[in-house]
């Protein structure tokens, strides 16, 4: 099973657009079965859902994800529970990477592109929009923050740094790749 997620906390990744589907389709055809959840957040894409997940972009788009697949799971047994992996880019490569990093029950393995690894490092009006800034609210910075977690990896975690397009800087993947070493952990870079 491989968990597609989305690219920000309030993008919408179900759509009614088949050509939007056809690197899922290329994974189907492999013998996977991808699933693509937009949680709470495109659902309440108003202020409340901003509030909501104001300084912790990490506890509740998690859950969500979380739950959707557990909840696949329950309509749908052929989805192995020990062999979910979570895939996705910049917010969603932030989702997966942790996933893999505290979420081992729910995540054999992760692919984070372009993650975002540090939320110091995002532009600030995009991390101050959730988190306020990190002089008024480090310890939301510190517990959003995946390095936070670098020496809990026990899942294989592959990270693309950067990909053409990608709105999040190559640091984050590397900052978190000097992380997990200084853990005794390890990833793949590709």
């Amino acid at each position: 099973v491989i968990l597609r997620i989305g690219t920000a906390p309030d993008a919408t990744s179900v759509v009614d657009a088949p050509d939007t589907y056809a690197l899922d389709q290329w994974y189907a055809d492999g013998g996977f079965i991808v699933v693509h959840s937009d949680g709470r957040g495109p659902l309440f894409n108003d202020r409340s859902w901003n509030h909501a997940i104001a300084g912790d972009l990490l506890t509740i788009p998690m859950n969500d994800q979380i739950g959707a697949v557990r909840r696949l799971r329950g309509r749908y047994p052929e989805l192995d529970r020990g062999r979910t992996g979570a895939l996705g880019g910049e917010f969603g490569g932030y989702l997966a990477a942790v996933g893999a990093l505290i979420h081992p029950d729910a995540f054999a393995a992760a692919v984070a592109v372009s993650p975002i690894i540090d939320w110091q490092l995002v532009d600030g009006p995009f991390a101050e929009r959730y988190l306020k800034t990190p002089a008024t609210n480090p310890d939301a910075y510190r517990r959003t923050s995946a390095l936070t977690y670098a020496n809990q990896l026990t899942r294989p975690l592959l990270l693309f740094p950067s990909v053409p397009g990608s709105r999040v800087a190559t640091a984050h993947a590397f900052q978190l790749i000097d992380a997990l070493s200084a853990a005794g952990k390890h990833a793949e870079i590709a």
